[in-house]
């Protein structure tokens, strides 16, 4: 399914992959037909594509965070490359999607972040805060899921290992700011830091039985919370 990376895309290149999107825009011309501007990106970069009015128009609804696969052409338009998109199909089937083939990884060491992480989990002095992360973190199937998430697609750690490195240095700065503040709760403000991210929930969410998407979770099916089970 993934045979071309945007690294490898140069003018002229004909495209026939997959890739996720990572920004849409509809907008309108002139004569107020619509089309569509977007950003389709994978581990090795990014490339600007859009969706002309006809093929709008036969393309199904696709979102932000969604893997698609795209044939079309490479143009240069301006001094960048630009992706002119002849069909775009939604990737229905999860199982089919490698996600290292989409997502970056951490330049640091995810065992080596996640045992700094646990140690910060097990200094906590609140017993009820402390086994409540404990019981989510010791968990092989969710801590396997924490470890590979991106933070997010496009702003910032947007990268396999991503959300513990991001959540990591939240921690470690609550961490430091409770030890000069005497009036921070330290154990709060952990305890906030690893469950601020938009992901945390994401990671508990499951449709259909399966592992939610690094983009979000897909719609269709009821999504439920397995993590509580663990209580």
């Amino acid at each position: 399914m993934k045979n071309q990376y945007v690294s490898e895309l140069t003018n002229g290149s004909i495209i026939n992959s997959a890739f996720v999107v990572s920004k849409k825009q509809i907008s309108q011309k002139k004569d107020g037909s619509s089309y569509c501007r977007l950003e389709l990106q994978d581990k090795s970069g990014k490339i600007k594509g859009v969706l002309w009015t006809e093929t709008l128009e036969r393309t199904k609804d696709f979102e932000v965070g969604d893997y698609v696969f795209v044939r079309g052409e490479v143009s240069l338009y301006g001094d960048e490359l630009q992706a002119n998109i002849l069909t775009l199909q939604k990737i229905q089937d999860l199982k089919k999607v490698d996600l290292s083939d989409f997502i970056r990884t951490c330049p640091k060491d995810v065992k080596e972040m996640f045992s700094r992480l646990l140690s910060l989990i097990r200094s906590m002095k609140n017993p009820f805060l402390r086994d409540l992360l404990l019981k989510f973190f010791l968990d092989e199937s969710f801590s396997d899921s924490f470890k590979k998430a991106a933070a997010a697609i496009t702003y910032h750690h947007s990268y396999s290992g991503g959300l513990l490195e991001h959540t990591l240095s939240v921690c470690e700065t609550c961490d430091h700011m409770a030890a000069k503040y005497s009036n921070v709760n330290r154990d709060l403000a952990l305890a906030g830091a690893i469950l601020q991210g938009d992901q945390f929930p994401v990671l508990l969410a499951v449709k259909d039985g399966d592992e939610a998407s690094v983009g979000g979770v897909e719609p269709g099916g009821e999504a439920r919370l397995p993590g509580l089970d663990l209580l």
